[in-house]
């Protein structure tokens, strides 16, 4: 591992995992001077007794439950307002996201406003190094993506961005994670973190803290990524997988966005498709194209967190990388939610072409026009998964 002459890793969330983890809420609340508040979530957790289940985790504390607004849907900014007048009104203090990414961008919609005393977020870019927000905790559910530890959050589309808006604390807890799982939503999600990290990995700016933190992702989602999502009472992989999420949130925050979260971003605003099962179609495309087309590779180390000690230590080490994309390619094909290209998705090429001619201008230094054009078309065409062409 080389260490860089400089390199800076910025992590704002705490992360408390295990047995009861959201009974020390209360006392986390105290410590940051808050006493009173508001729940953020959606029906689907409301429904599922989670909110219940948090009330109960206040018991005797003494501190106020100030508001629960239970019926987000979509990130939006009528939402975000709607919620930050139920804030103000109630005198909260305070934000407890319970739910997925749209929930908690929603709650970091929320503190941007009741926190600078906004009417709406037109002036975020002018306030975004200076944000003086409220505690905002976030409790993992079945619906989490891994995004909820990033520095962003998504608002009617817009992607808005500062390392401040990485909650203060992300609570795993086994019993909000039983209830209800979408499995193709959680797959997709697990697959597109590994790729963030690998991405990560590979980044001109990468550092020892970045590699710390995707190894540790890598491995806890590889280990429980299925086991999590065949069943509703395996709570062990369920809270392994949900830490790897979280930590790769985490990790997508230091580290420059990458080929595919670029392109995969782009195709999401011009079709009816998700970012992430865009993210997982582009994917391998793009490793199998570094495997065997770039002189700074896939790195051998990667097979340590995706297959473990035991294969890591037997196996050549020139064969390391080959050994880890192969054991990606065999999670992905596993999985059976990643469609073997965008032209199965029913994408016009003249789509993926506008896509390209963006991301050549950013990944021109990095993968040349040439390279930039052969994993799009590879992506468009190609089965790489099943080792061959449509």
């Amino acid at each position: 591992m080389q260490i860089p002459e400089f390199f800076s890793f910025y992590n704002k969330t705490r992360i408390t995992s295990g047995k009861k983890a959201i009974e020390n809420i209360p006392f986390e609340l105290g410590n940051m001077d808050a006493c009173k508040p508001i729940i953020i979530t959606d029906k689907q957790s409301a429904q599922a007794g989670f909110v219940k289940t948090l009330i109960k985790a206040f018991g005797d504390s003494g501190l106020t439950i100030g508001a629960i607004y239970d019926n987000v849907s979509y990130s939006t900014i009528g939402t975000i307002k709607e919620i930050a007048e139920l804030f103000i009104a109630r005198g909260c203090d305070s934000i407890i996201s319970l739910g997925g990414e749209r929930v908690t961008s929603v709650a970091k919609g929320v503190n941007i406003i009741v926190s600078n005393e906004l009417k709406d977020l037109s002036n975020f870019e002018a306030i975004k190094n200076n944000l003086n927000l409220k505690p905002l905790f976030f409790i993992a559910t079945s619906l989490s993506t891994g995004t909820e530890t990033s520095s962003s959050a998504i608002i009617d589309g817009k992607v808005l961005s500062s390392s401040e808006l990485m909650p203060d604390i992300a609570f795993i807890d086994q019993r909000m994670l039983r209830r209800f799982c979408d499995r193709e939503s959680t797959l997709l999600s697990a697959i597109r973190s590994i790729g963030h990290s690998i991405e990560a990995c590979s980044q001109s700016n990468c550092n020892p803290m970045i590699d710390s933190f995707a190894f540790s992702s890598i491995q806890l989602i590889a280990e429980n990524i299925f086991r999590a999502t065949k069943t509703i009472t395996c709570s062990k992989s369920k809270v392994g997988l949900a830490n790897g999420l979280a930590i790769a949130g985490i990790v997508s925050s230091n580290a420059m966005e990458g080929f595919c979260s670029y392109t995969a971003r782009l195709l999401s605003k011009t079709t009816n498709f998700s970012f992430d099962l865009l993210y997982c179609t582009i994917l391998p495309h793009f490793l199998d194209f570094k495997l065997k087309s770039t002189k700074e590779s896939i790195r051998e180390e990667l097979l340590l967190p995706i297959a473990g000690i035991d294969i890591y230590c037997s196996s050549d080490i020139k064969e390391r990388a080959d050994k880890a994309v192969a054991m990606l390619f065999d999670i992905i094909r596993e999985s059976k939610v990643v469609p073997p290209n965008l032209s199965s998705l029913k994408i016009p090429e003249y789509k993926v072409e506008e896509a390209l001619l963006e991301a050549e201008k950013i990944y021109d230094s990095q993968f040349g026009k040439k390279g930039c054009q052969k994993i799009l078309k590879s992506a468009f065409s190609s089965d790489i998964i099943n080792g061959g062409e449509q």
